[in-house]
């Protein structure tokens, strides 16, 4: 009698910045003649610090540092607690808490340096149920997170929390070649189970491109001899089963590159299997102007990426697919709207976004484990981004409010089932004229 199938365990390995955090919340609230004003002068600094954007401290003005900053915020540095953040450390906490496969491990792949606040981040991992021991530590200071928090009016009037992060890159800013080749030689995908491999916040962590497309062309052909061993096994073992699930999802979350660059390897379209971006990094990824997700999908498609999800805050998100296997999902060629449901839409009124992609990115990937409808999939990730922006700052990461519970969650998306019917059948509908690619789009706008 042939086994019943199950889901094969999971390893997420996630590369990406691991730092310590610390949050200002700045009290005054600024109306919309007060915001525009001070689009590009967060806080009157007069540094070139676009609110809502990451500045690393090597783009500071000469003369200028951390400590100069909040010496005029009247803030005392060392004295500002710190939590553990960074995008790499977020997603894992994220997975971790919210896969429901059995056998989930979750390996950081992050780098620390070997002061106090290294330290603190080992520990907290630790108590917060992540194996630290794949964190490699390198002589010098941590990378670091200055979260500036501020209370804006937005043209409809409403109000609203941006968070505008200064980065210290401490050893993250030359990552020796060495201990990346030794990381590339030591990684291996793990037998029997999917693996998960995500990069997050990478153009915080410029030196790790090429090694990313390196780790990736090595993981893609060790999933091809992975899939010819599973076929061989098949051909001498016929009716009988094992866990199911692929061998290997990459991931990349893509998000805003400080220096306005985002340069890729040209190889890396074809060796992601989904593209995760929120609608600013997407307009300026390829210089727009404004936000138009037909001509971003169509130019992502044209670059290569098979699989993608554009993120456009409360009004939902945009979805291509042109090829199966990464979520349980039968069409090909097709990109759509998933809007935000009205269960989701409760949790719209955010005290801050700090977080939320690389929450995102996790969900998404747990999704894609547990073979969720590509739909589906992206209504628990902004659900989990939604349960995040409820979070209190300086609370990303705990192991309680991070992302939501997944028991949470799954209470939320009960009775999705119907509606993931009526998005299904919505696909064929409307198309954007004038674009290169053969792409049908159907824009869905109930649940605003």
């Amino acid at each position: 009698m042939a086994q019943v199938a199950t889901m094969k365990p999971a390893v997420h390995t996630i590369y990406g910045p691991v730092c310590g955090v610390s949050h200002l919340s700045v009290q005054k609230q600024l109306n919309r003649t007060e915001t525009l004003a001070t689009r590009n002068d967060v806080l009157g600094l007069r540094l070139g610090l676009e609110r809502g954007r990451t500045i690393t401290t090597q783009q500071l003005p000469e003369g200028v540092s951390i400590k100069s900053i909040f010496e005029k915020l009247h803030v005392v540095e060392d004295k500002m607690p710190v939590s553990v953040g960074g995008s790499a450390a977020i997603a894992a906490r994220a997975a971790l808490q919210l896969s429901d496969v059995k056998g989930t491990e979750v390996h950081l792949r992050g780098f620390v340096g070997n002061d106090t606040v290294g330290r603190y981040i080992w520990s907290t991992l630790a108590q917060q149920g992540i194996d630290p021991k794949f964190l490699t530590v390198l002589p010098g200071a941590s990378a670091r997170n200055y979260v500036i928090h501020e209370t804006i009016e937005t043209a409809s009037g409403e109000k609203r929390v941006v968070s505008t992060t200064i980065h210290d890159p401490g050893v993250c800013a030359e990552i020796p070649h060495t201990v990346l080749s030794q990381h590339a030689k030591e990684f291996n995908l793990v037998a029997n189970a999917t693996n998960v491999l995500t990069f997050t916040g990478t153009h915080l962590m410029p030196k790790i491109h090429p090694f990313m497309e390196y780790l990736l062309t090595k993981a893609k052909e060790q999933d091809s001899q992975f899939a010819k061993s599973e076929l061989d096994w098949k051909r001498k073992n016929p009716g009988a089963t094992r866990p199911e699930g692929r061998s290997l999802i990459s991931i990349l979350d893509l998000d805003d590159d400080p220096a306005r660059k985002w340069d890729l390897p040209s190889g890396m379209p074809k060796l992601v299997d989904l593209l995760l971006m929120n609608r600013t990094t997407a307009s300026a990824f390829f210089a727009l102007k404004e936000f138009y997700p037909p001509e971003i999908i169509d130019r992502l498609i044209k670059e290569g990426f098979i699989n993608g999800v554009v993120t456009d805050g409360s009004c939902g998100a945009y979805i291509f697919s042109e090829q199966q296997g990464v979520f349980s999902f039968e069409a090909r060629t097709i990109a759509y709207r998933v809007p935000i449901l009205e269960a989701i839409a409760q949790l719209s009124t955010p005290r801050q976004l700090y977080g939320v992609g690389p929450v995102s990115a996790a969900a998404l990937a747990v999704a894609a484990v547990e073979n969720m409808e590509i739909q589906l999939a992206v209504l628990f990730a902004m659900a989990a981004a939604g349960k995040c922006v409820q979070t209190p700052w300086g609370k990303i990461g705990d192991a309680v409010t991070l992302g939501g519970c997944r028991s949470e969650i799954d209470e939320l998306l009960k009775g999705l089932s119907r509606q993931n019917q009526e998005y299904r059948a919505s696909m064929l509908a409307g198309q954007f004229a004038g674009l290169g690619s053969k792409v049908n789009y159907a824009i869905d706008t109930d649940n605003d």
